[in-house]
């Protein structure tokens, strides 16, 4: 065990940017897109612990776009560092709000 703590700034890939594409004319393409964004999950300590972390998942704003018919999510991941990674997409989750 190490004297320090801390907490990571995740994710463990130096840029993970993602966008999100709405069908809005029921034809099957894409018609419109978010900007591309870059993604980060958040680490904060819980209250009581001091070998605990709460994540909190990456998450992008998806108020702006349009209703429609269908979506697509597309992933970009850069990995510029001297580690060798690989990374993993455990899941992804999308939500509608009414």
């Amino acid at each position: 065990q190490t004297a320090n703590d801390y907490i990571s700034s995740g994710p463990w890939v130096e840029k993970v940017e993602a966008r999100v594409g709405v069908d809005t004319t029921n034809n099957r393409e894409i018609d419109q897109w978010t900007k591309w964004s870059e993604m980060k999950e958040s680490y904060d300590y819980i209250k009581g612990f001091s070998k605990q972390i709460k994540k909190t998942p990456a998450k992008l704003n998806l108020a702006d776009l349009p209703a429609g018919f269908g979506f697509q999510i597309e992933v970009k991941l850069n990995d510029s560092t001297s580690n060798a990674s690989k990374p993993l997409i455990e899941s992804l989750n999308l939500s509608f709000n009414d």
